[in-house]
């Protein structure tokens, strides 16, 4: 930045700049761009892009767009291979958790509407109940650990993780012990969510440029990152399970381990 401004004030100084020339300053990239005046658009653009047409302009602005929504700034190029791992890894994810939801459910009886009512609405909220006393003794005894470690840390989690996703697969090959493999699956997957979320900014401060503080940009584009793979993810579980899967015990453990190593290999590849 300070060259850029140099060397426009050298250009005021020695009066070498036309009068007839207009530039684009970019303060936050270092850059400078002269600018032309096109007459298809009304409009100045950087002579680069003079004479492009509109589809060229409208791709070149929907890349903008999508890079500066979902990209953050001053960032290492450790980030983008550790960035591709993670929306693989939470892709992969988003299928197993439409299979797990839909085996809870399966093992919940919610194919026999005469088992569905109190008792089955009581399982449910115990399950959850019990997950969440779970995560906060977890958080007041293992809290001050995570810093020392992150990576290992993060990977145990995700450990934690493939096994709570495993017990609510056998939630629907065990129906008369549902309450029991449901709540510790939801317990470990409390406890391997709150690893996970304690451990993020660790890992997103050593992807920081130095001298940067930028940690909010760094989270909050992650944020949308992976907002945006689980939507696709569920909607690629819900199409896996309706025309690949179906209710078959055999058919959905099959895809879980599928699933579940690919995440586990793709988890190992991103915090390596």
């Amino acid at each position: 930045n300070n060259d850029i401004n140099n060397d426009i004030n050298n250009d005021i100084n020695n009066d070498t700049t036309d009068d007839d020339d207009f530039y684009e300053i970019d303060f936050r990239y270092g850059t400078r761009t002269k600018l032309a005046y096109e007459g298809k658009r009304d409009q100045f653009v950087s002579q680069g892009e003079e004479g492009e047409d509109s589809s060229a302009y409208k791709s070149r602005s929907l890349k903008y767009i999508l890079t500066s929504s979902f990209l953050p700034e001053g960032v290492t190029p450790d980030y983008y291979t550790f960035i591709k791992w993670r929306l693989l890894q939470r892709f992969i994810s988003a299928n197993v958790h439409v299979l797990g939801t839909q085996s809870l459910l399966l093992g919940l009886g919610i194919k026999n509407k005469n088992s569905l009512g109190l008792s089955a609405a009581l399982n449910w909220v115990l399950k959850d109940c019990l997950g969440k006393v779970v995560r906060m003794f977890w958080a007041s005894k293992m809290g001050r650990k995570f810093d020392s470690d992150a990576k290992r840390w993060r990977f145990r989690a995700s450990l934690l993780f493939a096994l709570g996703n495993g017990l609510e697969i056998v939630t629907y090959v065990y129906p008369l012990f549902f309450l029991f493999y449901a709540t510790l699956a939801n317990c470990l997957k409390q406890i391997s969510m709150l690893t996970s979320s304690s451990t993020r900014n660790a890992l997103y401060n050593s992807f920081r440029e130095k001298g940067r503080e930028n940690i909010g940009d760094i989270t909050a584009k992650g944020e949308a990152q992976i907002s945006v793979v689980d939507l696709l993810g569920i909607a690629s579980g819900v199409c896996l399970s309706k025309f690949v899967v179906g209710g078959e015990v055999r058919n959905i453990l099959v895809t879980f381990l599928v699933l579940q190593g690919l995440e586990i290999a793709c988890m190992y590849k991103e915090i390596r």
